[in-house]
């Protein structure tokens, strides 16, 4: 099968949580989180873009936010 890579992919996604003015944004942490959002056209993993990927195995890991100075 071609695609079986697939099957061993790490199906975790690291995001983090940021409040912007009173909502919480979900952003991206990893390489693969930061594709999907891309793909999504977004910056941020909105609720539709999470749903879709829960739907197909993916999981979520909370990590903190690093603050860059």
């Amino acid at each position: 099968m071609h695609y079986q890579w697939v099957l061993k992919m790490n199906k975790t996604l690291e995001v983090f949580i940021k409040n912007i003015y009173g909502n919480n944004l979900i952003y991206p942490n990893c390489s693969v989180s930061k594709m999907m959002a891309k793909i999504s056209g977004h910056k941020t993993l909105n609720d539709f873009t999470i749903k879709t990927l829960k739907d197909n195995g993916y999981e979520f890991k909370v990590v903190p936010e690093l603050n860059k100075l």
